[in-house]
């Protein structure tokens, strides 16, 4: 109880109401408490995935040339900072462009590449890593003309809810020499298993001032990815149900996700 006749103040994580709807997931990453978290919705078929989550990520890069390969060139892909062994034209585009996803693939641990079917100049295709960032860069060398990329980011995954703050968690709390807790765990860490407050009222960490009854965003790019925000974003589909006249704590309304 505080000493002076006010209520201590709320934390990310911590219950706003009584009763809220938890279920246990598991932590593909360091999860700081009051943090939203996302999943795939492919793994609900793989009862070896359901349970894992992750912090937003702009997991998809999409690469798109403005025009065809040619005799000779040599295209030059980088993913998250490796480089994909260089491919070569070879008999016309689209094989090339088929050569050059396999090649993709091949060389970097964990990604699909695949061709956008919405193009039909075959000239788009997308690069996806479960669970990070993609940075991809592509150049054209060589041969009579050169084909130009234009790379953009986004993400494939989806809100499942906000990592309820727990008392016993992998990432020990920092103590003095005689064990006494000078400062709380603030986040689950990777492998942990954590609380994921999927209805109700919860407090959430927010990276902007908020306001009562608007949207609940994600910040999807910049220094405060991954953070609850203001006006523009991942749309949760919750609604802030308090204000804030600045980063710090906020309450978020969280129903219907189940």
């Amino acid at each position: 109880m505080p000493q002076y006749g006010a209520l201590d103040p709320a934390f990310p994580g911590m219950s706003a109401e009584i009763f809220v709807k938890t279920e246990s997931k598991f932590a593909m990453e360091a999860i700081p408490f009051g943090y939203p978290m996302f999943a795939y919705s492919g793994n609900v078929t793989d009862p070896g995935k359901t349970g894992e989550v992750w912090l937003y990520h702009n997991d998809r890069s999409k690469v798109a040339f403005d025009a065809d390969f040619v005799t000779s060139n040599s295209i030059a892909v980088t993913v998250n900072g490796v480089a994909v062994t260089a491919v070569v034209f070879d008999t016309d585009h689209e094989t090339t462009m088929t050569n050059l996803l396999s090649q993709i693939e091949t060389d970097i641990t964990g990604a699909t590449a695949t061709l956008d079917t919405d193009d039909v100049n075959g000239r788009t295709f997308f690069v996806d890593i479960d669970g990070v960032d993609v940075v991809v860069t592509a150049v054209v060398t060589l041969g009579a003309s050169q084909a130009v990329a234009t790379i953009t980011v986004s993400g494939r995954q989806v809100f499942v809810g906000v990592s309820g703050h727990t008392h016993v968690v992998g990432s020990a709390p920092k103590t003095d020499l005689e064990g006494n807790v000078l400062e709380a765990a603030k986040a689950y860490v990777a492998k942990d298993q954590l609380n994921n407050v999927w209805g109700g009222l919860i407090n959430v960490d927010v990276a902007v001032a908020v306001s009562d009854t608007a949207t609940a965003y994600v910040i999807t790019s910049g220094a405060n990815q991954g953070r609850f925000g203001a006006t523009a974003g991942y749309d949760t589909g919750c609604k802030y149900r308090s204000n804030t006249a600045a980063a710090g704590t906020a309450v978020v309304e969280v129903r219907g996700l189940k």
